[in-house]
C-alpha cells in the first residue's frame, strides 16, 4: 500500500509560512501516498530557524525533516556584501562540527548557486564559491539553484570532488542532454520538479530519457513551480497565464508517473512503474545527503 512507502521529497520549503494554516491537512495528504521525509531547502538565516521549527513539529508525528542551510542567490542578489558576510558566519558557525549539526538533521549545504535573472553576478559567484569551497572543507553535499548559468557555475564546480555519495543535487534541472552530464560528471543528481509534467519543456525531457536512473531524484519544490494537476484554470489580475494553486509534495507523484510515461520503452525500465521509480528516487537521496546517518 502507498501509506506504507516512506518516500523522499528530494527537495521543498515546507516551513515557508504559506504552507503552515494547512499543515496538518497536507502532512495528511503525505502520509496518505507514503511520503513521510523531506529535504529542506535553505534560503537565509530566518529560514534555517524555521526549518528547524518545522523539524521539531513534525517528527512526533512520525515525519523526519532533513534541513539545508545556505545563502539563496535571490538572498545574496538582494543584501548588501557585508550583510552576506555575516550570514555566512552564522552559517558556519552553525555547521562547523558535522556530528553536532546531524543532531539538528542538517544534511547538507544549499541552497547555494547562480540566477542570472536576480541582481548582480559578480557578487553572486562570490558567495557560491566561498560557500562552495566550505562545502568541501567540511565534507558535506550541497544544493544547487542555477538559472541560465550553466556554465558558470560549472567553472566555479571545477572537476569532481570524490564525496563517497554525489556531489549534492541540481534543484529544479530543466536543461538538455549536454548540461545534464556536465552536472553528472560532477557528482550531482539531477533533481526534476513538477514542470517536467507541463507542456514544452522538450529538453528536459530528452535528458530524462538518457540519464541513468541512478542519476535523478524527484522533488516538489513546494509550495512553488506545481504540476499541472494543481492549475486552477484561472488567471490574476492582469496575467495572461494560468494561475496555481499551492505546490505540495505529493507532487513527486507527477514526477514519477511522467517520467515512467517517457521512459516505458527502455529496456533498462521495463516494468517499473510509479512506486519503482520513487523508490529509486529515495535511495538515491539516501546515498546522496547520507540519510541513513541522520537520527
Amino acid at each position: 500500500m502507498a501509506a506504507d512507502l516512506d518516500l523522499i521529497d528530494g527537495h521543498c520549503h515546507v516551513s515557508d509560512p504559506r504552507l503552515a494554516p494547512t499543515e496538518s491537512h497536507w502532512l495528511t495528504e503525505c502520509a496518505g501516498v507514503g511520503i513521510r521525509q523531506f529535504i529542506l531547502g535553505g534560503v537565509d538565516p530566518e529560514d534555517w530557524d524555521r526549518q528547524i521549527a518545522f523539524r521539531q513539529r513534525v517528527a512526533p508525528l512520525g515525519f523526519k525533516a532533513h534541513l539545508t542551510f545556505g545563502l539563496h542567490p535571490w538572498f545574496v542578489a538582494s543584501h548588501s556584501d557585508e550583510e552576506c558576510e555575516r550570514a555566512f558566519a552564522d552559517l558556519k558557525n552553525r555547521i562547523l562540527f558535522r556530528a553536532e549539526a546531524r543532531d539538528h538533521g542538517i544534511v547538507g549545504i544549499g541552497e547555494m548557486g547562480l540566477d542570472s535573472l536576480k541582481g548582480e553576478m559578480a557578487l553572486q559567484k562570490k558567495w557560491f564559491q566561498k560557500q562552495w569551497q566550505f562545502a568541501q572543507e567540511v565534507g558535506m553535499p550541497v544544493v544547487l539553484h542555477v538559472v541560465r548559468a550553466h556554465s558558470e557555475a560549472c567553472e566555479i564546480l571545477g572537476m569532481p570532488r570524490g564525496l563517497p555519495g554525489g556531489s549534492g543535487i541540481v534543484h529544479s534541472f530543466s536543461e538538455g542532454p549536454e548540461i545534464a552530464m556536465e552536472y553528472i560528471n560532477r557528482g550531482f543528481l539531477l533533481s526534476i520538479s513538477g514542470v517536467i509534467a507541463r507542456k514544452g519543456f522538450q529538453k528536459l525531457k530528452r535528458a530524462v530519457v538518457q540519464v541513468n536512473p541512478k542519476d535523478l531524484c524527484f522533488e516538489s519544490d513546494a509550495p512553488d513551480q506545481p504540476p499541472p494537476r494543481l492549475n486552477l484554470g484561472t488567471t490574476r489580475p492582469g496575467e495572461t497565464g494560468p494561475s496555481f494553486a499551492l505546490n505540495l509534495p505529493t507532487a513527486i507523484r507527477d514526477v514519477a508517473e511522467t517520467i515512467q510515461v517517457l521512459r516505458k520503452d527502455l529496456s533498462i525500465n521495463q516494468g517499473w512503474n510509479t512506486e519503482k521509480w520513487l523508490g529509486e528516487s529515495r535511495e538515491n537521496l539516501i546515498r546522496c545527503f547520507d540519510l541513513y546517518g541522520n537520527g
